[in-house]
């Protein structure tokens, strides 16, 4: 793969006694929209923490655009995931005293932009995610799904390069989580954002532009 966005080399993790990540190497391209299954256990979340900087390796290296991590100190891997990163988990992670625009205004604050620019940058997305009715709304009138649109348009709303997604329909059931994939493929190719996705849903796993499957902290196909 030429110039990949992302790529590690033999990454290693261990907690106490077990081996979660062994020796694991892959690359993924601007644009693309890898998905990564296995079943619980199987190192995949692992990957993903030590992919996105969330957590460092024991060995081995993860480079985004080029920079390795392990390099960084932790005041340049904060930065790093404010410009290039975004996020989503499974437990949408929303602060339940912000509306939804608020909620995907929020990681605009360090960079000191003007309210108008802040909120006119999180309606287009919450526009984008089919929400612009529920812009005033708080996380608890929002059903399951349309807490996990805010989460990813609050994952845009930096720009970034990649989205890590840790298994983002794992609280829905299979008709919004369907809807989620739907809308995930179509911003991945509006906006060319790579996402790299961690998730059991093989509907999901089935529409990726490709897959990587673990089992015991090892990629095995």
């Amino acid at each position: 793969m030429n110039n990949p966005i992302l790529y590690c080399e033999n990454l290693s993790k261990q907690y106490e006694k077990v081996l979660a990540l062994d020796d694991v190497s892959l690359s993924c391209a601007k644009g693309e929209l890898l998905a990564i299954g296995g079943a619980s256990g199987s190192g995949k979340s692992t990957l993903l923490s030590l992919l996105s900087g969330l957590e460092g390796a024991d060995s081995g290296e993860t480079y985004i655009e080029g920079q390795p991590l392990s390099k960084l100190s932790e005041d340049e891997l904060a930065l790093l995931r404010r410009e290039k990163i975004g996020f989503v988990f499974q437990s949408f992670n929303l602060i339940p005293t912000l509306s939804a625009l608020e909620n995907v205004e929020f990681p605009l604050f360090p960079m000191k932009l003007r309210r108008n620019e802040m909120e006119e940058r999180a309606k287009k997305l919450l526009e984008a995610v089919g929400l612009h009715d529920r812009l005033s709304h708080l996380p608890a009138k929002l059903s399951g799904g349309e807490k996990q649109r805010v989460a990813v348009a609050r994952a845009l709303i930096n720009n970034p390069k990649i989205v890590f997604a840790d298994e983002p329909t794992g609280n829905l059931d299979s008709k919004n989580g369907a809807e989620l994939f739907t809308l995930i493929k179509r911003l991945n190719g509006e906006m060319n954002v790579t996402f790299i996705i961690v998730t059991h849903d093989e509907g999901f796993i089935s529409k990726a532009d490709r897959v990587i499957r673990m089992k015991d902290g090892k990629i095995t196909g």
